[in-house]
């Protein structure tokens, strides 16, 4: 193969290839264009490809390769790089500042290896990038030498930077997926998030954002997955949650700057994977082969399940658990008719669950836990034949659990910590009267009582007043032992005040 001059393509990958990359192909394959081969066991270093100067895609990734991003740098010609893929192997060291010779290069995926360090000051060069991935390393400090022109695709999971969102971010109206989970920002989620109108994936769980949700992600009108769990948020839950369509809408523009959401990329290994309409931009880029993975990964249904190809164009959902959120459920939820996940879990949320949940239609999990939710849930839920997973475990729920249709599925974890609830699955049988109307009657015998003590408490007074007033009238020397009495109080209380 190496003495192929005239081939501009080979894909070897999705085989069980190991040892060192072949350097023979570096003898004779001048033309090469496009090189795969990614899913095998090779190991080491790339060789020296820096001879070839048609070289525009490389896709080594889900290897072993176990050099420094410098050797890889140093072996490669980055005048033609469009497309690099070297994520999922066990490449190390920082990021050298000779990453900006890669400056035409659309697509750079380099998670889950072993980079470490600071992203230097030279990546703002890469003013062409579409799609970055620098998720599950052990990167830190801040990110606000990325340059987010026209980024489309962020995944930074998973490492150790800090600070605050760079405002310059929410200058981009082109980015589509967000992806900031398990690192140490901070700060509050700035408000200028609603000016990216194209975002559909939001993710900020596990970090140390503070204070309140802020009202504007409620203005993002393709938003599809928000996730704002494992943070500090307090407050209450914007009640305009309910104006989020969550990305499902028959007629949304597609223009060639709207990327399908059957193509969004949130996990790595990402595979250079954008939709046709990509194509605009980069025609000289093939981002439709069968390598593709678009790939979701969601925390729904007590675990993490990826979803990708047609059913993650119809995945949504809502994540607010383990936060420090407060007030009870606005009942605008209940109209959020397309969303299929919802946690709210880990909270201090009081009041009722609102009777509006039984129009959560597309619902498949819905995780109440660990709260301070009270009173009933609501019988209308029986009507929501989508509910696979149902908790409301650990708050002060009381009355009968429903038991018809998804309901009867539910196993005795489903609600636990709720002392006042009964259901024929748990523990405690319900009785008679259920816990709710006792604690109802209950609450009515106190009223009579207090009342009793009320008016008891007056008519006393009165007959003990009339009682004192009667002797005083009836015996003369008490009544003037009296008076005398009331005198020495005014005088000792009002020493200027004069006696007559």
């Amino acid at each position: 193969m190496g003495e192929m001059k005239q081939l501009s393509f080979l894909d070897l990958s999705h085989n069980h290839f190991s040892g060192e990359l072949p350097y023979q192909l570096t003898i004779g394959c001048i033309s090469l264009e496009e090189l795969r081969l990614s899913n095998n066991h090779f190991r080491g270093n790339i060789p020296k490809f820096s001879n070839f100067t048609k070289l525009s895609q490389l896709f080594v990734n889900n290897n072993n390769l176990n050099c420094t991003l410098k050797e890889v740098l140093e072996n490669l010609n980055g005048e033609e790089l469009m497309a690099v893929d070297i994520s999922n192997n066990s490449i190390s060291g920082s990021i050298p500042s000779t990453i900006a010779k890669w400056s035409r290069v659309w697509v750079l995926l380099m998670g889950n290896n072993q980079l470490e360090g600071e992203i230097p000051i030279e990546f703002s060069n890469l003013v062409m990038l579409f799609v970055l991935d620098l998720s599950q390393n052990k990167l830190f400090g801040s990110i606000s030498l990325l340059n987010p022109s026209i980024l489309t695709f962020l995944y930074l999971q998973k490492n150790d930077f800090s600070g605050s969102i760079p405002l310059g971010f929410f200058e981009s109206s082109s980015l589509t997926t967000l992806d900031l989970r398990d690192n140490n920002f901070s700060g509050n989620i700035p408000y200028m998030i609603e000016r990216l109108s194209n975002l559909r994936v939001l993710l900020l769980g596990g970090n140390n954002f503070v204070g309140h949700i802020p009202i504007q992600l409620c203005q993002l009108p393709k938003i599809t997955i928000i996730d704002l769990s494992r943070n500090k948020l307090k407050g209450s839950i914007p009640s305009c949650f309910n104006n989020i369509s969550f990305g499902i809408k028959e007629n949304y523009d597609s223009s060639a700057q709207t990327v399908a959401f059957s193509t969004v990329l949130l996990n790595s290994p990402i595979e250079s994977a954008v939709n046709a309409s990509v194509s605009l931009f980069m025609p000289s880029i093939d981002y439709q082969n069968d390598d593709i993975n678009a790939a979701v990964e969601v925390r729904t249904k007590n675990n993490i399940y990826t979803y990708k190809g047609f059913i993650l164009e119809k995945m949504t959902g809502l994540d607010l658990s383990c936060n420090m959120l407060r007030g009870s459920i606005p009942f605008q939820i209940g109209d959020m008719q397309k969303v299929r996940v919802l946690n709210l879990s880990h909270n201090y949320l009081s009041g009722s669950i609102p009777n509006t949940f039984s129009n959560l239609a597309q619902i498949e999990s819905l995780d109440l836990s660990y709260n301070n939710l009270s009173g009933e849930i609501p019988f209308q839920m029986v009507k929501l034949n989508n509910l696979a997973i149902f908790n409301v475990s650990f708050n002060n729920l009381s009355g009968v659990a429903p038991s018809t249709g998804q309901f009867g599925t539910f196993v005795e974890n489903s609600y636990l910590g709720n002392p006042f609830l009964c259901a024929e699955l748990l523990t405690h049988t319900c009785e008679a009267s259920p816990p709710s109307q006792l604690n109802h009657i209950e609450g009515k015998e106190t009223m009579i009582d207090m009342g009793a003590f009320y008016w008891t408490f007056i008519s006393s007074y009165i007959v003990i007043l009339m009682g004192f007033t009667t002797v005083l009238c009836i015996n003369a020397s008490w009544r003037m032992t009296w008076f005398y009495f009331i005198a020495k109080i005014i005088h000792t209380c009002f020493p200027t005040l004069p006696l007559y």
